[in-house]
């Protein structure tokens, strides 16, 4: 079947040139459609209980795009004119912001804000500072009111009274970028030497690593640029050095454009696939471009020798090729969006590259021919001299026991992995979303949220029990050290309930009818931040001080045990946790528990395929031997330097095995090659390491010193790809190089010895001379 494919492709090369290089347009066309940013939705497990419940809750009450700005006075506090003007302007300029939730607007001067008090019998509900007071009895006399409140007290002014505080959330869907433009324009327009402005969000994040995601095309020339050195270096000739960059850069447009059409966004977690895609399908072209030169040496013309090449090569470029893709591709299965699109894009990029190598590439060279003399003569290299080395004991005993060294020194590493914290740390330390994070923390650290739900028939949310149990609730969650503030609609009940009875006591009504009369009473704008209109979902929040995992759970837990005790009303039921903080939770343990499953499922659909390859369970214990050891080393390394096991590290720890199995497989199939032209085991072993080897090693180079231009940007996350990707590739490539021989010749597995059925070669393509 391939002898015959390979006469098509010779026979007929300028049609499927035609062909392929319409179909690569069609999705170059796609291109236009791809979507291009970071959503930071992708990187949450869609099926997580508390990311539904998130998702539940901020569809109507909001909370998942918060953002707080803080007007901090260079001298004093806060009880000044000028102060007060600045959060009353910056307030009003907020409600000019696309996608505002006008009832979440926070601040002394919103509109949701107010003064309640009791004239002469009758309740009045005025604006808590309509006009910023200039006078300082006036001041005075607004400085009590929000100390004297336990609703206003530390939350319009923070605890110091040193920054006062605006707070704003915007409507799920609103572009984050045009949110951070927004603020930063108010903040801009603002400016005053009296004082400094800081603001901070989820949505400040997002824009701010959107900003490096679009300098991803930089990178890419520069890793392409030092691919082409490599290659330029490894074949000496100008078409060595351009057609496998051909093949990686058309792989790539095939991929962005299946992307495009799939609906796979390029984003934080997907942006270095393009890169990958480039460096991985110029491997696998260097692969066949060796074999070809192998075969123009001795073929009696350039026809003879694609076809030779293409029937020799392409069994084991379809092995990897769809090894590597399937294995990617089966990252989509784990629930997480982000990784399900890096694992996606992969796999289109890298088969798109594969199909091009088999179809495209074998065209075009039978078009062009090798364009130089190719001499016969074969040089042993430095390779092959590492083969002959490993066919003495002990030299092949010696590298097993180095790598059972290093793999126990990586294992010694693993209790040092610190777990994965918030996609701001991504962002370098003198960002100003950074500088604006610690400046506001450091008066009002209760930025992190937390919600919980309660919802019941009508009428149930607002119900004297609701309230009861929203009240223990809260005042549960308060005990613990990382709830700065609570906030829900019970402690607007006891606020109005002071307010209204003589006593004057921040507590909940004891008679059901005054509740009702309170409820019906101060209805407005405030309570729209805590209940539905059908009166059937309430919700609760909670600021944290602190996302760290452990510190978060802690809360979680607490909030359920609590929760499993509430006497609420009939119907009703009391859900726990959404927020930033639990969704944050819910990533760390997806990723822990989810990327360990993850690199499993793919060391077993590695083997499973190479197995079926190779036609023996023996070989794909083999293949992944290098696999396990790779992954061993990078999760050593990243244990050792402190890093923190997140979605970069875990992903790379993936590309490590989807990428190293071609690695094996390469040579384990041009091993078997060898002895089948009757070569021994040890002989066979010297030729596959000095032709397949030099190729697996061109692609080892190519990766790590493509990835290596990444660690040079500020941003963490790409440092982090720039670091460890090389450091995966190349323990991949030396394992596949030296552990996996010495293994095998330490073993000599009965797969070694049996001989493959050599390919058909009868009829060739006739040996006649190229037009021109």
């Amino acid at each position: 079947m391939l002898a015959r494919y390979a006469r098509l492709i010779v026979d007929h090369h300028r049609a499927v040139l035609v062909v392929t290089l319409a179909l690569t347009a069609a999705l170059a066309f796609q291109i236009r459609h791809l979507v291009v940013g970071f959503d930071p939705e992708s990187v949450f497990p869609s099926d997580d209980p508390a990311v539904v419940l998130d998702h539940r809750i901020r569809a109507e009450f909001g909370g998942r795009d918060f953002v707080a700005i803080a007007v901090v006075p260079r001298t004093g506090d806060v009880w000044q004119p000028a102060v007060l003007n600045a959060v009353r302007d910056l307030t009003l300029g907020v409600r000019d912001l696309p996608g505002l939730m006008e009832q979440n607007l926070v601040s002394l001067a919103a509109p949701s804000v107010r003064r309640v008090e009791v004239t002469d019998g009758d309740l009045r509900e005025e604006y808590l500072m309509r006009e910023p007071p200039e006078s300082a009895e006036d001041i005075r006399r607004l400085r009590a009111y929000v100390v004297d409140d336990p609703l206003f007290r530390g939350g319009l002014v923070t605890e110091d009274e040193r920054a006062a505080l605006v707070f704003a959330d915007f409507w799920p869907g609103t572009p984050k970028d045009e949110i951070a433009e927004g603020v930063y324009a108010l903040l801009e327009r603002y400016r005053s030497p009296a004082y400094d402005l800081h603001a901070t969000g989820e949505p400040l994040f997002v824009a701010a690593g959107n900003e490096y995601v679009r300098t991803v095309p930089l990178y890419l020339g520069a890793a392409v640029l030092v691919m082409m050195l490599v290659l330029l270096a490894s074949f000496r000739t100008w078409q060595g050095m351009l057609l496998p960059l051909l093949t990686g850069v058309l792989g790539t447009v095939c991929g962005l454009g299946l992307m495009a059409a799939s609906g796979v966004p390029l984003g934080l977690w997907n942006q270095s696939v393009p890169t990958l895609v480039i460096i991985v399908g110029a491997g696998h072209s260097a692969q066949m471009l060796k074999r070809y030169y192998e075969e123009r040496a001795t073929a009696p013309d350039n026809r003879h020798a694609v076809y030779q090449s293409l029937v020799r090569i392409a069994p084991v470029m379809l092995a990897a090729g769809a090894t590597a893709a399937i294995g990617f591709g089966s990252m989509a299965l784990f629930g997480m969006p982000g990784i399900a699109d890096f694992g996606l894009s992969a796999a289109y990029g890298i088969g798109s590259a594969v199909v091009l190598e088999l179809s495209f590439m074998p065209a075009l060279r039978t078009a062009i021919g090798a364009g130089e003399r190719i001499s016969a003569s074969h040089a042993e290299g430095a390779l092959g001299r590492l083969g002959r080395a490993l066919a003495r004991p002990r030299f092949r005993w010696l590298v097993l026991a180095a790598a059972t060294v290093l793999c126990a020194a990586a294992a010694a590493g693993v209790p040092h992995i610190r777990p994965g914290g918030a996609s701001r740390e991504y962002l370098p330390v003198g960002h100003r979303a950074t500088i604006d994070f610690e400046a506001i923390t450091a008066h009002f650290p209760g930025i992190v949220t937390m919600t919980v739900l309660l919802e019941g028939p009508p009428g149930a949310a607002t119900s004297p029990a609701a309230l009861a149990a929203l009240d223990r609730l809260e005042r549960a969650l308060a005990a613990d050290p990382n709830v700065a503030r609570t906030a829900s609609l019970a402690g607007l009940v006891k606020k109005l309930n002071a307010v209204f009875t003589p006593e004057h006591r921040f507590e909940l009504p004891a008679d059901p009818a005054l509740t009702a009369q309170l409820l019906f009473l101060g209805r407005g704008p405030a309570f729209e931040r805590y209940v539905d209109r059908a009166d059937t979902r309430t919700v609760l929040w909670a600021y944290l001080r602190s996302d760290a995992p452990g510190e978060v759970k802690r809360v979680v837990e607490l909030a359920r045990r609590e929760a499993s005790a509430l006497a609420l009303p009939p119907g009703a039921a009391l859900r726990v946790a959404g927020g930033h903080g639990p969704m944050e939770l819910a990533v760390e343990e997806r990723v822990t528990r989810g990327k360990i499953l993850n690199v499993a499922v793919l060391l077993a659909v590695i083997y499973l395929l190479s197995s079926l390859v190779l036609r023996s369970p023996a070989a794909g214990v083999f293949v992944i031997l290098p696999l396990v050891l790779a992954v061993a080393l990078t999760v050593g390394i990243i244990g050792w330097a402190g890093l923190r096991f997140d979605l970069i590290s875990a992903s790379v720890v993936a590309v490590g095995v989807g990428i190293g199995a071609d690695y094996a497989i390469y040579v384990l199939y041009r091993l078997r090659e060898e002895q089948a032209a009757g070569a021994t085991l040890e002989e066979a072993l010297v030729r596959a390491l000095d032709t397949s080897g030099r190729a697996v090693l061109f692609v080892a180079l190519s990766i790590a010193l493509g990835f290596t231009v990444l660690s040079f940007s500020a941003y963490r996350a790409f440092q982090l790809a720039g670091l460890l990707t090389p450091a995966a590739m190349l323990a991949s490539c030396a394992a596949a190089l030296t552990v996996m021989p010495a293994a095998l010749l330490a073993v000599r597995p009965a797969f070694i010895r049996a001989r493959p059925r050599p390919q058909s070669l009868d009829n060739p393509p006739p040996a006649r001379a190229l037009a021109g």
